[in-house]
């Protein structure tokens, strides 16, 4: 997908400043740990501006700071320090550069194709979902080591049928499947422990997702996303449905957003519901039974269509703006530190 990175104005999402035109784009990226550079995966072979590999970008300046060729594209990034970034490509190739050289420093092919894979960045470490003959989740950590788990436990199961995530205080990687399967990989050791979810007391949906997405809420707890909206206690293995017709969550600012998406075949929405962290107190309640494209960064949300982007406070779910006119096209808020696979 061709694109262009710009700066956007925070309320009306209109371009501002200097922009990079970027061939081949391919949907994932990575902040550097100071915020001030921004590496993205590319796929274009030959082209004048940032061909396969990573393309990194002076946030301020908008001029390419670092271009680094890959044989094919990268399908999923993670800056880990200030001196190495993660790359895995569309062939299961993994690469550790040095960002600032451009040197590949380290690498490792695992042999699968690999398209939009799971990821997770937190604590210096970034983790990927591999395919192949078995799930893997490979893990590469702020001196540049790559290390790799096979989750044979949870089946035959392709990484868009898996989410992930990182709890940073205790060093482990949760991977939730379809069916109410999950798998701990402790990232210091990098041995593997097997879970079965059960739904926990309260009223909710127990619909498990066939494509789940999941992100980390802190205390031992973390959503589940992609058919329903779930809380998982990690302690008790124990789910606990927010219920309603939500399918898709984000964490941002100290709050948890659930609403559901543009592209589910429900007639109806769920608008956008703000919960606390621990998914028990209701902050807000906005825009009734819509279907949302919702985007977040910093401490705003926001609900983009073709004509107009309404901007919420995420703290308190108060409506900042609406009703502004904006460019027309796809917009993609780089608003986390990374994304790819499809859960950002």
């Amino acid at each position: 997908m061709d694109g262009t990175l710009t700066r956007l104005d925070p309320l009306t999402l209109k371009p501002r400043g200097p922009s990079v035109e970027l061939p081949e784009y391919h949907s994932n990226w990575s902040f550097s740990p100071s915020g001030s550079l921004v590496a993205l995966g590319m796929g274009s072979p030959g082209t004048p501006t940032c061909g396969a590999g990573l393309c990194i970008v002076d946030v301020d300046s908008m001029r390419l700071s670092q271009d680094i060729d890959a044989p094919v594209a990268v399908q999923a990034i993670g800056w880990v320090s200030p001196r190495r970034i993660a790359a895995v490509t569309q062939r299961g190739l993994v690469l550790v550069a040095d960002p600032v050289t451009g040197e590949i420093v380290r690498q490792r092919n695992l042999g699968a194709e690999t398209i939009l894979p799971r990821s997770a960045l937190a604590g210096g470490t970034f983790v990927v979902l591999v395919g192949g003959d078995f799930l893997r989740l490979v893990a590469v950590d702020a001196r540049g080591s790559i290390r790799v788990a096979r989750l044979g436990g949870l089946g035959p199961l392709s990484p868009s049928a898996t989410g992930v995530t990182i709890d940073p205080a205790t060093g482990r990687a949760l991977v939730f499947a379809a069916g109410a399967r999950a798998a701990e990989v402790d990232l210091g050791t990098m041995a593997v422990r097997y879970h079965r979810l059960r739904a926990g007391p309260g009223p909710g949906s127990s619909r498990r997702s066939a494509r789940p997405c999941a992100a980390w809420l802190g205390r031992g707890r973390a959503v589940v996303f992609g058919d329903s909206v779930q809380v998982v206690d990690t302690g008790t293995w124990t789910t606990r449905s927010l219920g309603g017709r939500s399918d898709q969550a984000s964490v941002a600012d100290g709050r948890l957003l659930a609403y559901s998406s543009r592209y589910t075949e429900t007639r109806r929405g769920a608008g956008l519901r703000i919960y606390s962290l621990r998914g028990r107190s209701l902050i807000a309640h906005r825009f009734a039974n819509q279907r949302l494209n919702l985007q977040v960064a910093g401490p705003l949300a926001y609900a983009l269509d073709r004509r107009m982007v309404r901007s919420v406070r995420i703290r308190d779910g108060k409506l900042v703006d609406a009703a502004r006119q904006r460019t027309s096209g796809y917009t993609r808020i780089l608003g986390a530190r990374s994304g790819s696979g499809g859960c950002e």
